[in-house]
Parts: structure tokens; C-alpha cells; sequence
């Protein structure tokens, strides 16, 4: 199976292969289990941040909803943010679903491309029908909402009022952590590929260096023997 490529599941679990330790002294191996151990103590600090990311973006969503409805007149603007934030909130939750999803099951696996079909849909529907009834009762629950015929009607309403956006909202974060799982793994090819272009370096640095010291120690035992 594909591993997860985004740090707001894990971090990469992926490594320089380490050099020849007679070439390099084993300096190399040091290095990526450093790298290893560095990557696992910053896992949680990359998580929380994450984490906070998402709510950020989704409630900056929900803030420009509410301007809109505002400039339309739909009512106070204190009124339309805390709605607005209630109806997004469900959307911040499933979003690490989302991604995980999106990055344990790729379309490009090797496997071929009908596990990421079922997994997406099955994480789809379960979105289009539990977000939307966590958006129907949080919005039943505010003071100013009508009470209706109460939070089990209002549940059932949102599902299918919130279908068709809610597909595009699942579609659009979907896309969004694949792309910036891609960018990421992007930036870290090209940081490992100058890593391993500098070891090879070092590694004929080191190379050359074996074969000259035969050389010097071969020339000064001639010129000791041609002075003496």
C-alpha cells in the first residue's frame, strides 16, 4: 500500500539510503538515523500545526460566506459568522478523513486505481450523510434558528440540502492535500537528490584520496632510498 506522504497524518517514512561506510567512514548511516529520530520528534509539532491549519482555512471560509450573506442583508453580522462557523465546523472534522484517505489510497498505486474508487466513496457518503447531519444539528441548536419539528427532522433536511455542496467540498479537499502532499514530496526529492550528489562527492573525494596515498608513500620511500 502507498504510505502516507502528508505530515498532518505522519511524516515521511521514506530515507536517504546511507553510503559505503569504507568510503565514507560511516557517517552517512549516522546521518539518516539522526534524520530518522529528528523526523519522529517533530511528527507531533508537525500534527498540532496542521491541525491548526485546517481549522484556520475552514473557519476563513466560513467568515467569507458570512460577509456575503451580510452584504446581502440575510441579518447581523455577529449572527451570520457564528452560523456560518457552525455550518463549516463538520467540514474542519472530516477534513483529516479526507486526507487520509486521499493519501493512503492513490489513483496512481500500482495496485491500480479501484481502491482509491472505493475508499473515496465510501468516505464521500459518509461525509455527504454524517457532516451533514452534524451541520443540520448544529445549526437547529443555535437560539435564532426556528425550532422546526426538531434536531432528528432538521438532521435529515441538511442531507439533502447539503448534497451537491458538500461533494464539491469533499472534491476540493481531496485535490488539495494530494497537491500539497506532491509539492512536499517535490521539494524533498530535489533536497535528497543534492544530499546524495554531495555524498557522491565525497565518496570520489575519498576514492581518489585512497589512490594517491600508495603513490606518496611509494615516491618518498624512492626519493629516502635514491638520497641514501
Amino acid at each position: 500500500a502507498a504510505v502516507i506522504r502528508d505530515p498532518i497524518l505522519t511524516t515521511l517514512t521514506a530515507t536517504l539510503q546511507p553510503g559505503s561506510s569504507a568510503a565514507t567512514g560511516g557517517a552517512p548511516a549516522l546521518d539518516a538515523a539522526d534524520d530518522e529520530s529528528a523526523g519522529r520528534a517533530a511528527a507531533p509539532r508537525q500534527l498540532w500545526r496542521w491541525l491548526a491549519y485546517d481549522v484556520a482555512v475552514w473557519a476563513a471560509v466560513a467568515l467569507m460566506f458570512a460577509v456575503q450573506a451580510w452584504g446581502r442583508g440575510a441579518g447581523p453580522f455577529a449572527r451570520l459568522v457564528v452560523t456560518q462557523e457552525a455550518s463549516f465546523l463538520p467540514c474542519a472534522v472530516f477534513t483529516p478523513l479526507i486526507a487520509f484517505v486521499a493519501l493512503r489510497y492513490r489513483f496512481n498505486d500500482e495496485r491500480g486505481p479501484w481502491r482509491a474508487v472505493a475508499a473515496h466513496v465510501g468516505c464521500m457518503l459518509a461525509f455527504l450523510v454524517l457532516g451533514a447531519m452534524m451541520m443540520g444539528a448544529l445549526e437547529w441548536s443555535l437560539p435564532w434558528e426556528p425550532a422546526g419539528a426538531g434536531v432528528g427532522a432538521a438532521m435529515r433536511t441538511a442531507v439533502g440540502r447539503y448534497a451537491a455542496i458538500d461533494v464539491i467540498l469533499y472534491v476540493t479537499t481531496a485535490a488539495a492535500a494530494l497537491a500539497l502532499a506532491y509539492a512536499r514530496e517535490s521539494r524533498e526529492r530535489e533536497v535528497r537528490a543534492a544530499q546524495l550528489q554531495a555524498r557522491l562527492a565525497e565518496a570520489q573525494l575519498h576514492a581518489l584520496g585512497a589512490q594517491l596515498h600508495p603513490h606518496f608513500l611509494f615516491n618518498t620511500l624512492h626519493a629516502i632510498s635514491a638520497l641514501v
